[in-house]
């Protein structure tokens, strides 16, 4: 366990796109630490389960897109909740698929870092699975002031997320042109 562990949470980090290699020690602990502020300040009774966090790109999230949601395009995130089983655990399981080369190209228009913009896509995901919605705009709003409340309360300061988090190996900045 490190510092940013959260109890009982089995975390699984796959890396499925070629694009910008990274660390997955360094992501999977930004995972945890975005779960365990989420578990801490809005789930006080409730508790991660199973969690699988997939990187992909263009390509792999708008296949999955398709073939789950019936969607043509790529997107950020796509979240999938599982319910729990009746008379097990209650916590919260779920897939979260994140879109690296979008992460990247909205860093730079945004002009933030690579790994703060991916960490808003995975607490967005996060959220999600604790039962939060994006669908109207008034929910949309509410899911942005909470993704940067879990993001600032994480990453601490705005340039943080680049030396803590670490997630994209040296030389992967210039290469990935961002």
């Amino acid at each position: 366990m490190n510092a940013y562990s959260t109890p009982n949470m089995r975390l699984s980090v796959k890396n499925q796109q070629k694009q910008h290699p990274l660390n997955r020690a360094k992501l999977r602990e930004l995972v945890q630490a975005l779960a365990n502020e989420i578990r801490q300040r809005y789930m006080p009774c409730g508790s991660w389960g199973e969690l699988s966090v997939t990187v992909t790109d263009d390509r792999g999230i708008t296949e999955m897109n398709r073939r789950h949601l019936g969607r043509d395009g790529p997107t950020d995130v796509i979240a999938f909740g599982y319910l729990p089983i009746p008379g097990e655990s209650a916590a919260i399981d779920g897939d979260i698929i994140v879109n690296l080369e979008r992460a990247w190209q909205e860093a730079a228009r945004r002009k933030c870092s690579p790994e703060r913009e991916l960490a808003t896509y995975i607490t967005h995901g996060l959220l999600h699975l604790t039962g939060e919605d994006d669908a109207t705009p008034a929910q949309r709003r509410r899911m942005r002031r909470l993704e940067q409340t879990v993001i600032s309360r994480v990453l601490k300061e705005k340039d943080r997320a680049t030396s803590t988090f670490a997630i994209f190996r040296q030389g992967a900045r210039r290469a990935g042109g961002g």
